[in-house]
């Protein structure tokens, strides 16, 4: 009995226009979405590369110099002027999936020039893109988006009278005089709708992602994932769509509390999120940051002879010979103001890391209080634009700053002329990924997949109460 309602249900899904349209907006709207994102990973693509080659060219010209010093500034062999005034690209790459999630990509640094300045310096000087205000304030329309906001939409056009439509066309009684219990009815024309919604959405994401840079081959296991991930969420809007039926309301009725509980699921409560999260736990301003290293530029600014000094009391033997830590040495005394300057503000930086992370870590449990804010982060860890991707690469940034500095800072106290195999020496910043993606995208798939059998175990009740009145 079974295959003749699913037979049946097909045929007229079939024979519908609104199936067809809806299918093929959401389709539209994931591919479109998918070029959306593949755009700004080419651009970040390019955007590393030419960084890449101004690093080569510059520290090539410089190793060439320093084997054939040729009386030009800057010195080549001045590890001070070198530490101080060059630096080196700290990136993050885009990861293989990046165009299913811009994420939070397009509006955190993924390109911090380190040089031996302070870390603050490096932050307060980034160099955020720049780019529509619009599209800041609503955000990108890439494939995520078009699966979290576009997806429940089609589904809930398709799923609203599920059960009040038969009754409203006088058609219940007919179908329930069959051997068919009325939960098998309903939820077979709902599982034959989750399945064709959830199939153009697997189909279209894969289409657009390797039409647009992404690179599947390489994340298999991510991309399996997060098409999880959307069969998840399309099964929490059929559950949902289920219970209501079960209500016994009105078509209309129906669809008025679904597209409420649309607006409150996918609008307000991620806004609510994030509203909560920065009011619970506050990060200082940035602005904050910027007036503590200035204030540490003026304090250190004419202390160069006593910064020297003090260094050498404490590095006893680093002092060359013929060095007065008072005679007036500007890349030595900027060396040495730098570094009082890193380690004065170094404590302040770690307020702003340690708030940060409790502000995630609240946004991510408040999370649970959204399908659509889950499936977000899901799509954002699978695509590497989350948030915890991010966070450790600004770990690992602050790791290569210390590494820098440990190069430079000894080598200028000491006024070591640089070589050209001490370029070939200088540390390198390579970005590691934190863990399997599985680690960070299984937790709000978990929570997707508990909401979904939530709502079908509510449904599960009132599906014996169905009637034709």
């Amino acid at each position: 009995m079974i295959r003749t309602v699913l037979a049946h249900e097909w045929r007229l899904l079939r024979r519908a226009p609104a199936t067809w349209i809806a299918l093929a907006l959401l389709a539209v709207s994931i591919v479109f979405g998918a070029s959306n994102g593949g755009r700004w990973a080419d651009f970040q693509h390019q955007t590393l590369a030419e960084a890449e080659a101004y690093e080569a060219e510059t520290y090539g010209d410089l190793a060439r110099r320093a084997a054939a010093p040729d009386g030009e500034w800057p010195d080549p062999s001045s590890a001070a002027n070198i530490g101080m005034f060059y630096g080196r690209y700290a990136t993050l790459p885009p990861g293989p999936l990046a165009p299913l999630a811009v994420g939070q990509s397009d509006v955190a640094p993924y390109a911090l020039y380190v040089s031996g300045k302070t870390l603050a310096s490096t932050h307060t000087k980034s160099a955020e893109e720049l780019g529509n205000p619009q599209a800041y304030v609503t955000g990108r329309f890439d494939t995520a988006f078009a699966l979290v906001v576009v997806l429940p939409l089609v589904l809930l056009v398709l799923l609203f009278d599920i059960a009040s439509g038969e009754r409203e066309r006088e058609t219940l009684g007919l179908v329930l005089s069959q051997p068919v219990r009325p939960g098998t009815l309903v939820w077979a024309k709902a599982g034959l709708r989750w399945a064709l919604v959830a199939g153009v959405a697997w189909a279209a994401s894969a289409l657009g992602l390797a039409l647009f840079g992404a690179d599947l081959g390489a994340a298999p296991g991510g991309l399996a994932l997060a098409l999880l991930a959307v069969a998840a969420y399309a099964a929490v809007w059929t559950a949902l769509a289920v219970w209501v039926a079960t209500r016994g309301w009105p078509s209309a009725t129906n669809a008025l509390v679904l597209a409420a509980v649309w607006v409150a699921v996918v609008v307000v409560v991620p806004g609510l999120i994030g509203a909560a999260s920065g009011a619970l736990e506050p990060v200082p301003s940035r602005t904050h940051l910027i007036e503590a290293h200035r204030e540490a530029d003026t304090r250190f600014a004419a202390r160069g002879g006593e910064l020297l000094t003090a260094y050498y009391d404490a590095n006893p033997g680093a002092q060359p010979a013929d060095l007065d830590p008072m005679q007036y040495d500007f890349p030595l005394y900027y060396t040495a103001r730098q570094g009082a300057m890193q380690d004065t503000l170094a404590p302040l930086l770690r307020r702003y890391d340690d708030a940060l992370a409790a502000q995630e870590r609240l946004a991510n449990g408040l999370a649970l209080l959204s399908p659509a804010a889950l499936l977000q982060n899901t799509l954002a860890a699978v695509a590497g634009t989350d948030h915890a991707r991010h966070a450790a690469y600004l770990r690992q940034v602050e790791d290569f700053h210390a590494a820098h500095r440990d190069f430079f800072a000894p080598r200028a106290y000491q006024r070591v002329a640089l070589t050209a195999s001490d370029y070939e020496a200088m540390p390198r910043f390579a970005f590691v990924e934190p863990g399997a993606v599985a680690t960070r995208a299984l937790w709000p798939l978990g929570g997707i997949a508990v909401l979904a059998l939530t709502l079908a175990a509510c449904a599960a009740p009132g599906l014996r109460r169905i009637t034709t009145h």
